[in-house]
């Protein structure tokens, strides 16, 4: 008898200790699968191929996303297997496997060592960029967000930060994922909430605008209820299984980009063939599900991806093409794409790009960390004149045929500054492509991330031509 129970006791302790080893397993792997998003100093970044994970309570991040995103140069000895980061008046030097990293010269032990994933990527735990690096670290273990302050924060602007972080959770990763081209604006509503403003975009479409504090933008435009459009820079976002911070190589790679299949109308009775991408161009085409993927490059940022746009086919044979084409019919000659706005309508759609230009430029400024710029309604008006008077007189330049320039006309609106600067494009297509093009613009780039500007207006006017100007202005104290 007391063999059995020997033997009955020893039963239940192994699988008493076997339901607790795979209870243990079963969360390490729970934890292992959670969505982990790295933000520094407020912005999600895009994490690339290695997304952020949690092992054995330690939340292990991709190295080589965060250094590039802090401008470090990293480079990979493959003789001596040795990770080379060099940052500021900083030099790191480390191996995965090994607890044993240099700093400038100096070996330091870390109590977790450095580690390859399967797909060749190095993970460290988040606090080694504290440790090395020197930079604050939180972390929101409910809404499993990783930030790193790389600019001195105080406790009280960290845990803002993280607050500020922790609602915008709400928008959800991979929202692109669960909406399409076609959608109603229904079922848009529904995965993506209520927007921040609805009103007439360009060519004349229903315009819902979201964002957080300006960090994950999103447009989405609607005719007659149907999803026609959308442009986003959340590095949350992938299409085709291109983000926002891959490089051009690798949309190239992904993507095809020459040749691409027509896209179809009337039941394949019309067949429009779309240009092939230009080798030098910083705006990348493609074709999927008979609808058109744009993908803009930052070239003054390592040639990465900075925002994209997703077009209903309908969109692509306008007036003023997006993309240049030509196109195939049989029988008589179709009536193709979306109907041409009203003078008075155009007038609206204007208006809108103005407030999504601004929104715009805030959120190229918050997402390189500068603070938003503030709407100057007397800037605007300043904005907008200029624009009417180079569509008037038929000229393009900051200059008017008079010789005044930005400081004169803002002088002339007895607006007090201190300095002003000034934006100038023509015939762009809408506000994503505006942005995107001043932004490969040394110069225009220049004006739209100054730390010292602290008030926008924005102007636009269609005639023949459209034009958009914007002010930026340092008031007076």
């Amino acid at each position: 008898m007391d063999i059995v129970k020997k033997i009955f006791h020893t039963a239940f302790l192994v699988c008493l200790l076997f339901i607790l080893f795979f209870g243990m397993l079963s969360k390490e792997n729970t934890l292992a699968s959670m969505p982990v998003k790295v933000a520094v100093d407020g912005v999600i970044i895009n994490p690339g191929e290695q997304p952020p994970f949690m092992n054995n309570d330690r939340v292990l991040v991709p190295l080589r996303v965060i250094t590039d995103f802090l401008g470090a140069k990293t480079t990979w000895n493959g003789t001596t297997n040795t990770v080379r980061i060099e940052l500021e008046n900083k030099l790191v030097e480390l191996r995965p496997n090994s607890n044993s990293v240099r700093i400038n010269g100096v070996s330091r032990y870390v109590d977790v060592a450095p580690r390859l994933t399967n797909n060749n990527r190095i993970v460290v735990p988040l606090r080694f960029i504290s440790e090395l690096l020197g930079y604050q670290v939180g972390w929101d273990g409910k809404h499993l967000i990783a930030s790193v302050f790389t600019k001195g924060q105080s406790s009280q602007e960290r845990a803002s930060i993280i607050m500020a972080l922790a609602d915008r959770s709400r928008l959800q990763q991979n929202n692109l994922m669960r909406i399409n081209i076609g959608a109603s604006d229904h079922q848009v509503e529904y995965i993506m909430g209520k927007p921040i403003r609805k009103e007439i975009g360009f060519m004349g479409l229903d315009t819902w605008t979201y964002h957080y504090n300006y960090h994950d933008y999103y447009l989405f435009g609607f005719y007659k209820g149907e999803l026609m459009y959308i442009y986003t820079n959340s590095a949350s976002e992938y299409v085709l299984g291109v983000g926002i911070g891959d490089t051009k190589d690798t949309v190239e790679k992904k993507v095809k980009t020459r040749d691409l299949a027509p896209l179809e109308y009337l039941n394949g009775d019309v067949l429009v063939y779309l240009a092939n991408n230009h080798i030098r161009s910083n705006r990348i085409h493609t074709v999927t599900n008979n609808n058109v993927v744009i993908y803009h490059i930052d070239e003054l940022n390592g040639n990465r991806v900075a925002g994209i746009e997703i077009y209903h086919r309908d969109m692509m044979v306008c007036d003023i093409p997006i993309i240049d084409y030509k196109y195939t019919y049989s029988g008589s000659k179709p009536q193709l794409g979306l109907p041409q706005p009203s003078s008075r309508v155009q007038a609206e759609i204007n208006k809108s790009l103005e407030r999504q230009i601004f929104d715009m430029t805030n959120v190229f400024r918050v997402k390189e960390g500068l603070a938003p710029v503030l709407w100057h309604s007397d800037a605007a008006r300043v904005a907008h004149a200029h624009s009417k008077d180079m569509s008037d007189r038929n000229y393009f330049d900051h200059m008017s045929p008079e010789g005044k320039g930005p400081g004169s006309r803002v002088r002339d609106a007895n607006i007090a500054f201190q300095s002003v600067l000034e934006n100038i494009a023509m015939n762009t297509t809408n506000s994503a492509e505006t942005l995107h093009a001043w932004m490969n613009s040394e110069g225009h780039r220049e004006a739209i991330l100054h730390d010292g500007i602290t008030h926008l207006g924005v102007g636009v006017f269609s005639g023949r031509n459209i034009y958009y100007t914007q002010v930026f202005l340092q008031l007076n104290n």
